[in-house]
């Protein structure tokens, strides 16, 4: 199992995972925290204003997908990090104090979604782009923090000259 961040996550899925491979038998249910998670699953959060953001590690609070193998965890890991980015879930966020989505909800959004990429055949390269623009935002974020550490030791070492 891996211990990355969400962030990084999507940056190991494969790219050749990145077909029109849509039939996919997947099962979805509340995750309870005593399962055991294993190769085949991804976790969704159900509570908070995120809800709908996918993981391959579990939340305290969240739905747990479970695939046949592991091409169909990525795809469905690719589809559910789609849809979070996208803001699918937010329609569905229900609650005053503590906000959540029905896992009937998400349910319905997921499948709909496969149901509607099963049509379209530019989806998963779109995807694919959405993907490499994350990456790029990485990297962007990685260096922009080096600069900053860069220009922190660069005026440390010029007030210690003085």
């Amino acid at each position: 199992m891996k211990s990355q961040s969400i962030q990084f996550e999507h940056k190991d899925v494969n790219p050749n995972f990145l077909t029109s491979k849509f039939l996919i038998m997947f099962n979805i249910k509340t995750y309870n925290g005593k399962q055991f998670p294993c190769q085949n699953r991804l976790f969704i959060l159900n509570k908070g204003y995120n809800s709908g953001k996918p993981s391959l590690m579990p939340f305290v609070n969240s739905f747990c997908i479970t695939c046949e193998s592991e091409p169909d965890a990525q795809l469905c890991y690719i589809v559910a990090y789609a849809l979070w980015k996208a803001g699918q879930f937010k329609p569905f966020i229900n609650g005053s104090v503590v906000p959540f989505i029905h896992l009937d909800d998400a349910k319905k959004v997921i499948t709909g979604t496969f149901s509607v990429a099963k049509e379209d055949p530019f989806f998963m390269h779109t995807v694919k782009k959405a993907l490499d623009i994350e990456r790029l935002e990485i990297v962007q974020k990685q260096q922009l923090a080096k600069l900053g550490m860069f220009k922190t030791a660069l005026l440390m070492h010029h007030l210690r000259v003085a």
